[in-house]
Formats: structure tokens, C-alpha cells, sequence
């Protein structure tokens, strides 16, 4: 192999790695944080022996034992079910066995407005996850040089200062505010004579609801046309289309005993259960719906009651709906 030939593959190779590190970027989990009491050098985890069947690496970790190390298989139990954070015997529990110091933290100042996971609105490197609304918080802390992203429920590399975003509520008290690093979210700086907190909240459809600070509550955004079954009720759905290059949206309503099929794209007949059954703490309206043919494909243009080639725009329809 000649010299020029060695160095064009060796750059078509540093090319093809920086392209896969940028689609792929490095995601890790957080490490829960417990007592500063807790002892120093608890015993080891992650280990099986001789056990077989599933085994308690630590407070928050399960084991798959096939009766040697290491492990088949480890599962963080938070991540798994955050109703059931903690790890009890040989299974996940929603409460901790309160004869291990190890696994007991002081209540997280953080309130749980719904299950799942929430960023630290104080700290960018660290999160919480929420067993239940009204549940106490479990929280986590990223490695160095890593921050949570909300989006990828993990700790990924900080590239730069602008990474980091965090809400800084002494010039906006007892006002509601959008969480810039991810718009699902959306906060309110609590503030009176007994208390200052920041309570965050989140929309429930977590990948399409932004909070819009102008209207005060949660909205669809078309982020690319197509269909979008509503994560409240799997009877509508969202159609996003474009008209002169901006993005419209409308909410269409399946008739009586159909539901939308995302993989078919159309309202089928059938029952279904709906993605989020539980409301966000902030609620909202929904624009009128339009009722399409049972044996229609799901449009991918503006809805109109009989499809047609060429379906003119509804005259109400926006860049964004009301969503809970």
C-alpha cells in the first residue's frame, strides 16, 4: 500500500468516526445520590456467587444470576419503573429496606409535579426521578464534564458553557417561565415570605408539547409533516403539513369505535388505551376537532371531511394546537 493511499484511508476513517460520534453521541446514567453518613466502602455489588435467579446488586440495582459472575444482566430499578426505585431482597420495591444506611437519602428538596424524569432546575449536571406525583424524588448527579439531557434520559458530554442551562428565578418571582434547554418543560418561581422555590412542571406529550410562554400552556409543535397520535386520547390525532413553507397543524378526531394506527397512518377499528392517562399540572383547551372517514388514510395535508387531491387549508388552522 502506498504512502498516499495509507493516509487518504486513514482520513476517510477519522471522517467516518466523527460522524458516527456526532449521530451516536456518548449517553451514560446518573449516580443516585445517598447520605453523606453513608458508609465509606460499602460492600461490593454487582455480584452473583453462586445464585441463581434474580439477586440485589445494591439499594438500586437488580441482578440476573445464572449462578457465577458476573451478572447476565443489570438493571438500575429507577430506570426500569420509577415507581419502584429501590432494590428489596431480589426485587424492585418502591420503598427502600430501611436496615440498609446505604440506600437511605434525605428527601430531595425537589417537588414531583408527575412521574418520570425531570431536569435540576438549579443544576445542570444533575436529575431527578419522580416515583409518582407528590412522591419523594430520587436524585442523580452526571460524571464530570457531563450534563443531563432531558431528551436522551441521561448524562451526555458538555461541549461548551451554553450547554448548561439552569432557571435563575430573582427577577421573575411567582411567574411561570419556559425551561430553555428543553421547551417540554416549563417552571414557576414560588415566592413568599416562608419559601422560595422553583416548581417544574412538564407537558405531557414530552416529545411534541412546548410550553408557549404567550399563551400560557402547552402546545403541539409540527417539528416535520406528518401524523401524531395524541398522547391523551388515541382516538386523535395531529396532522402537520406546510403552506408556504411554515408549518401548519390541525387536530383530527377518529369517529365512533376507531382509533388511530401510527403504523398504518389512518383511524382503525379498534379499542386502545391512551398513551398518558393522567393530566399535567397546567390545563389547557383543544381547538374543535375534524372527523375524518373511518376507512381514510390519516392525511398528511390540512384534514378536510372527504379526502381530496387537492385539500384547501382550514382558514383556523396554526403553527401550533393546545395540548394538555
Amino acid at each position: 500500500m502506498s504512502p498516499k493511499t495509507a493516509i487518504l484511508l486513514l482520513t476517510a476513517f477519522v471522517l467516518a468516526t466523527l460522524v458516527v460520534s456526532e449521530e451516536h453521541e456518548e449517553v451514560v446514567p446518573g449516580v443516585p445520590v445517598l447520605r453523606r453518613f453513608a458508609r465509606a466502602n460499602p460492600p461490593a455489588s454487582g455480584t452473583c456467587g453462586n445464585t441463581f435467579g434474580p439477586k440485589c446488586g445494591d439499594c438500586r440495582t437488580l441482578l440476573s444470576c445464572l449462578g457465577s459472575d458476573p451478572p447476565a444482566n443489570k438493571e438500575n430499578c429507577a430506570e426500569k419503573n420509577p415507581k419502584t426505585p429501590y432494590c428489596v431482597g431480589s426485587v424492585c420495591s418502591a420503598t427502600p429496606d430501611k436496615n440498609d444506611q446505604t440506600c437511605q437519602e434525605p428527601a430531595a428538596k425537589f417537588r414531583c409535579t408527575a412521574e418520570g424524569y425531570f431536569p435540576n432546575p438549579n443544576s445542570c449536571s444533575s436529575y431527578f426521578i419522580c416515583p409518582d406525583k407528590g412522591a419523594t424524588a430520587v436524585a442523580y448527579i452526571c460524571p464530570p464534564n457531563f450534563i443531563y439531557k432531558s431528551k436522551l434520559r441521561g448524562c451526555g458530554v458538555k461541549s461548551n458553557a451554553m450547554d448548561c442551562v439552569t432557571v435563575d428565578c430573582s427577577k421573575t418571582p411567582n411567574q411561570f417561565g419556559v425551561y430553555k434547554s428543553d421547551p417540554a418543560y416549563y417552571y414557576f418561581c414560588l415566592s413568599n415570605k416562608n419559601e422560595k422555590e422553583t416548581v417544574l412542571m412538564r407537558c405531557t406529550d414530552e416529545v411534541n408539547g412546548q410550553y408557549d410562554e404567550k399563551v400560557g400552556k402547552c402546545t403541539f409543535q409540527c417539528t416535520k409533516e406528518g401524523n401524531f397520535v395524541d398522547v391523551t386520547d388515541c382516538t386523535s390525532y395531529y396532522t402537520c403539513y406546510k403552506v408556504g413553507g411554515v408549518f401548519q397543524v390541525a387536530k383530527v378526531k377518529c369517529p365512533a369505535g376507531y382509533a388511530f394506527d401510527a403504523g398504518k397512518q389512518m383511524c382503525v377499528k379498534k379499542s386502545c388505551t391512551p398513551l398518558v392517562t393522567t393530566q399535567a399540572p397546567a390545563t389547557t383547551t383543544v381547538p374543535a376537532s375534524t372527523t375524518v372517514p373511518a376507512s381514510s388514510t390519516a392525511p398528511t395535508g390540512p384534514p378536510t371531511n372527504t379526502p381530496t387531491s387537492s385539500p384547501t387549508p382550514p382558514s383556523s388552522s396554526t403553527t401550533s394546537t393546545d395540548t394538555d
